[in-house]
């Protein structure tokens, strides 16, 4: 199988919530890596591949001292299920990411 990646992903753990379209009630999830194009997240329940949902990722903004969140459409392009931990492996590509998210999540990789 070959790389098919357009960007190298970098380890980052954040909390993550996967909405299906319409719904209120958030998948939960955490990112276990993030490039500027796209993640590979962790969550209780398989997300179903070529369906897309709305992410929304939360981190700590030091500068701030204070959570702020990211907000995205998501495409998922595989998932599986982790066998040690129980839960699913998701790999999801961003759905035209606003140039601010890019930017953040730009300097969220950069540390």
């Amino acid at each position: 199988m070959s790389e098919q990646r357009q960007h190298p992903r970098m380890q980052l753990h954040l909390r993550a919530a996967v909405f299906v379209a319409g719904s209120r009630e958030p998948i939960k999830g955490q990112t276990v890596e993030v490039s500027i194009s796209g993640a590979g997240i962790l969550t209780d329940v398989a997300l179903r591949i070529g369906q897309q949902y709305r992410l929304i990722l939360e981190f700590f903004n030091a500068a701030t001292n204070s959570k702020q969140y990211l907000e995205t459409q998501i495409e998922v392009v595989h998932c599986s299920l982790v066998g040690n931990i129980s839960q699913f492996r998701c790999g999801v590509k961003f759905v035209q990411p606003s140039a601010d998210f890019k930017t953040k999540i730009g300097k969220l990789i950069r540390g």
